[in-house]
């Protein structure tokens, strides 16, 4: 994750970053500060559906999704999209870095037709005077690549219009980073595609909106009239620059049937679709603050959201938002992408005071997950020409992976129970997981590639009874749920299977010789015998790992998650019991 926060610089110019994030970004972090809030009338009206209180827009968002993009290209790569070369695949980091610092730079504008327009009015920046400058840093310092690979095109013969302008709108595209403002059936036709982004770069804000209103029903201007106010003011004067007859000239590169131009064209479409992923995949949970920077979080009592909002004068108000998308936010920790190219979502806490508050935490998770489903896996239906497409790995549908909450392991049944009534087509594909977010990076990634144990029934008894011969209690151990989740590993000679220090989250059992124990305080080296339960203590006490565990040979074992372990495996023995197990081992009768 560091890494790619270091990675996105090298993609676009620090002036051009500056430019953006000053002149747009912290706009809207200064302009949802309470101060300022305060004299917004209609944050005064309504202060639940006021963005000065949805989740941070500001210059932490767009350096969360320049690095997001990066992470979102890595793991779809070959598993939601096509494989493509290295070339390729580094053009649309590149391009995915500067898209991504463009995308929600609409947001300064608080009003109603200002939040409906905001990426349509990215668009037109690109088009702008004001942004002439910065576009040409891009294009001299050749950012992310992105220029040359245009350049080399044009020299090939294959893109005659003018290099720059075809920069500009590959940039001015970035409305498609909005599923309500871009259609994925527009994004995945070409021609439509092309008719859509023409008519937001030529027409004013107000125009667009207008026509939205009229699509959807939500609104009518009556008796408003545009005929001679429809045509946009802000882009005029690029458009009569750079194109004879902007109509018939721009974007003709989109309706190319070249193969080296359809390369360029998927990639640019993939890189668009992903940035729809990266930017759902946000900052929420423990992290979450609005653009304001106020944090937000939980009340385990009413279950709704808090906002804790500073001013000037160091006053600290707590404002309580029953609205639902405030509370799921809020306690959503983290949405990623798995390994296999699944959805994985986990959570800041599953224990509240009372039933009510844990169904209305429930209900409005689910609500905020739902609209995330909607973004990730509509984003990813690829047209039936996809090119390629027979070379992608990941050929079921994305499953919805609920992580346990770390102190309410059923409450993610609640939340998948309320997900199913909003979209019941979503049953089959919901699946519920071990809690992954505070487990160290190796033991979580060692999980989620690990193979699942589908052992049969003998299998496991015969498991189970290995595991008794070293001292385990296995009365009372359910054979079928206690392997539940569990997943086969193997790790190298050299390599760690437990670091001490570590918090607990897995038991391991080892089918063969080659792990030693290195307890701390001094104590010597041990032998861990195959079958042992290794692990359990610190899963058990709820302490952090007491010892290093390092494999001397290559080793299988067996992953159980803690939870798991302490529901199925976990049973200790009474005095008596364990005066008739000692009697037994020793033979003292």
């Amino acid at each position: 994750m560091s890494n790619n926060r270091q990675l996105y610089e090298q993609y676009l110019s620090k002036q051009v970053r500056d430019y953006i994030e000053n002149t747009f970004y912290a706009r809207i972090t200064e302009q949802s500060k309470l101060d300022n809030l305060v004299h917004d009338k209609s944050f005064m009206e309504d202060m639940s559906s006021h963005i000065g209180l949805f989740s941070d827009h500001g210059i932490v968002h767009v350096r969360d999704v320049a690095r997001l993009i990066l992470e979102t290209i890595e793991v779809s790569h070959g598993v939601h999209i096509a494989p493509r070369s290295e070339y390729r695949l580094n053009f649309m980091r590149g391009y995915g870095v500067i898209v991504a610092y463009l995308h929600d730079i609409g947001m300064i504008h608080f009003s109603k037709i200002g939040r409906a327009t905001h990426s349509q009015f990215a668009a037109q920046e690109v088009y702008s005077g004001s942004f002439d400058h910065y576009f040409d840093i891009i294009w001299e310092e050749n950012c992310g690549n992105v220029p040359w690979r245009i350049l080399a095109l044009h020299e090939e013969g294959l893109i005659t219009a003018d290099p720059k302008n075809v920069l500009r709108e590959m940039l001015a595209l970035v409305p498609a980073h909005s599923k309500s403002q871009c259609d994925i059936k527009v994004l995945n036709n070409s021609a439509k595609l092309r008719q859509n982004i023409l008519d937001i770069i030529e027409y004013d804000l107000e125009y667009i909106y207008y026509l939205k209103q009229i699509e959807t029903s939500e609104e009518i201007f009556s008796g408003k009239q545009f005929e001679s106010t429809k045509y946009s003011k802000k882009t005029q004067t690029n458009r009569k620059k750079l194109y004879t007859n902007f109509r018939q000239e721009a974007y003709t590169w989109l309706l190319s049937d070249e193969p080296e131009i359809l390369d360029f064209i998927d990639d640019i479409k993939d890189t668009l679709r992903l940035l729809r992923c990266a930017d759902s995949f946000r900052q929420r949970g423990t992290s979450y603050k609005t653009s304001g920077g106020y944090q937000m979080f939980t009340d385990l009592y009413s279950g709704n959201a808090i906002c804790c909002f500073s001013n000037e004068k160091n006053q600290l108000f707590l404002f309580e938002d029953s609205s639902p998308h405030a509370i799921g936010e809020a306690n959503i920790a983290s949405t990623k992408y798995t390994a296999e190219g699944d959805l994985a979502i986990s959570f800041y806490t599953g224990l509240f005071k009372s039933n009510e508050a844990r169904e209305h935490v429930a209900k409005s998770v689910a609500f905020v997950i739902y609209d995330i489903v909607l973004d990730v896996i509509d984003s990813l239906i690829l047209p039936d020409d996809y090119r390629d497409k027979g070379k992608i790995s990941k050929t079921t549908p994305i499953k919805i992976l609920l992580e346990d909450a770390p102190d309410g392991w059923d409450f993610t049944r609640l939340i998948g129970t309320e997900l199913t009534k909003l979209a019941p087509s979503l049953k089959d594909r919901i699946v519920y997981t071990i809690q992954l977010n505070a487990i160290p990076n190796n033991e979580k990634n060692r999980y989620l590639n690990g193979k699942e144990f589908n052992g049969s029934l003998e299998d496991k008894k015969n498991i189970i009874k290995m595991v008794a011969v070293h001292g385990h209690k296995i009365d009372g151990i359910n054979v079928e749920e206690a392997f539940e989740d569990t997943k086969l590993i193997s790790i190298n000679p050299g390599e760690y299977l437990i670091k001490a220090g570590d918090p607990a989250g897995f038991i391991y059992l080892s089918f063969n010789e080659g792990l030693l124990g290195l307890p701390l305080g001094g104590y010597e080296t041990f032998k861990i015998a195959p079958y042992a339960l290794i692990g359990n203590s610190s899963a058990i006490s709820g302490t952090e790992r007491n010892a290093n565990i390092i494999a001397d040979a290559e080793v299988e074992l067996l992953m159980i998650p803690q939870e798991v372990y302490l529901k199925h495996w976990h049973h200790t023995f009474n005095e008596k019991e364990f005066r008739l197990w000692l009697e037994e081992i020793y033979q003292l009768k």
